[in-house]
């Protein structure tokens, strides 16, 4: 599609402004303007302005007379009035990315913005004139594929950061795909901001984040960081972190955000489990996404993260809650940590003597080692083996496996067919089940000790 330009872009637009004109003022609608044309919109406004304070004194026929190669004054005028009441724009290359529009911007007709789009422009080639008089008004900007450094945004290109004026107003920064290299000091000017999205760059290296005491969600994914140590320096209160497809080996640092919510370190080269020990000390952390990093292929992957935080109810992983069978596994891992006899039980209660004399039987208990139920484990292939044959020698050498009264089995001979289903499905998540539904006639019950 061929882009309209000169006289009958200008007519468009005074044409579309006036028609939507309220829609704009209410900031329902937003005007979407390329580099080219808002170029040629501010030379037109220039000049008029220019000849206004020239032949202020002169004749308002005579005045028109002057300008008639502007097209229509009043609707000028009109443009320019609805402009500068505008609280949003839109200023999009018509180029495809990763090209950049050289067309040099100036946002001086728009004095009341509140949001700020740019898409494609090239800041770093010229500044954009007027941006940082908008530095009061300003609450969110949008900067993609339109600067190689922060400061072109945010900062004078003569004066000193520390003598720099601050975006007090300025909440929600986006500055994505941009192939940033630094995180630079121009961040330091940005103490109210909460969003802050810096994803696709091509930093490797987290700094200037002290003075963003508001920041609440930052987005560093897709960049080139191998350490987050900085956050340990960090004193503002962060809910959201992105840090998906960097090179992080390690989480030093983020132990000192109490705050967040939401971790995403997925797609990094995470290898160790012990890393996650720093993620024990939030207590709000509520989402957490490991996906694609090296340890996700180790055995058990899920019950081993799980293990390391005391209320896995809490915790999402991968987008997914912790199941039954990893609620199992995870107990399983805790207790060969803690190299503690985490155990399984029988308990058989009390029953009363048939001569009523109101004496108890002692409690029979038998205790499993932990060991046993790992489905690999030697244990479970030695006790299989002794299930094979008939079903009475059988029980009884499993009896003599758990240095178990072999009356005790007695009763269960009429379900060995079904105790050998039960030990070749994955026995951790299967046994309470089943036992319960074999023992029930004798009341037996199933405890963890």
């Amino acid at each position: 599609m061929a882009i309209v330009t000169g006289d009958r872009y200008l007519e468009k637009l005074v044409r579309f402004v006036d028609e939507q004109a309220g829609f704009l003022i209410e900031a329902t609608k937003v005007l979407k303007l390329n580099p080219a044309g808002l170029h040629y919109v501010q030379s037109r406004l220039e000049a008029l302005l220019e000849l206004e304070q020239l032949l202020a004194g002169a004749p308002v026929d005579y005045l028109r007379a002057y300008i008639s190669d502007l097209g229509d004054h009043r609707a000028l005028e009109q443009l320019r009035r609805i402009l500068r009441l505008l609280t949003s724009l839109k200023v999009v290359s018509a180029l495809p990315p990763p090209a950049r529009d050289p067309t040099p911007l100036s946002l001086l007709p728009f004095g009341r913005l509140k949001v700020l789009e740019l898409r494609g422009c090239d800041l770093s080639t010229s500044a954009a004139r007027g941006l940082l008089e908008l530095r009061h008004t300003l609450e969110k900007i949008i900067c993609h594929n339109s600067t190689d450094a922060l400061r072109h945004v945010f900062a004078s290109r003569i004066a000193e950061i520390k003598d720099s004026s601050q975006w007090n107003r300025l909440s929600f920064v986006s500055c994505a795909c941009n192939r940033l290299l630094l995180m630079d000091e121009s961040l330091q000017l940005l103490p109210a901001v909460e969003t802050l999205d810096l994803s696709r760059n091509k930093f490797a290296k987290v700094d200037n984040l002290r003075k963003c005491t508001k920041l609440k969600y930052l987005d560093l994914g897709f960049n080139h960081l191998r350490s987050i140590a900085y956050f340990i320096e960090v004193s503002c209160h962060i809910v959201k972190l992105v840090l998906r497809n960097n090179a992080l080996t390690a989480l030093r640092g983020i132990e000192n955000l109490k705050s967040l919510e939401e971790l995403d370190v997925s797609y990094n080269m995470i290898s160790n489990f012990s890393e996650l020990e720093f993620l024990t000390g939030l207590p709000s952390l509520r989402n957490l996404w490991l996906e694609g990093n090296p340890l996700c292929c180790a055995r058990w992957y899920r019950p081993q993260v799980f293990s390391y935080f005391v209320h896995p109810d809490n915790l999402k992983l991968d987008d997914k809650e912790i199941s039954t069978r990893e609620f199992w596994k995870r107990r399983i891992i805790i207790a060969r940590r803690q190299k503690q006899p985490a155990n399984f039980g029988f308990y058989h209660p009390a029953k009363i003597d048939a001569g009523g004399d109101g004496n108890v039987n002692k409690k029979r208990v038998c205790k499993i080692p932990v060991s046993f139920f790992c489905m690999n484990s030697q244990p479970v292939t030695a006790m299989c083996g002794r299930l094979e044959g008939p079903s009475s020698l059988a029980l009884h050498n499993f009896g003599e496996y758990l240095d178990l009264p072999s009356h005790f089995w007695k009763p269960f001979e009429k379900y060995y067919h079904q105790l050998i289903v039960f030990f070749q499905n994955y026995i951790i998540i299967k046994l309470h089940f089943i036992l319960n539904h074999l023992l029930a006639h004798e009341l037996i019950i199933f405890l963890w000790l």
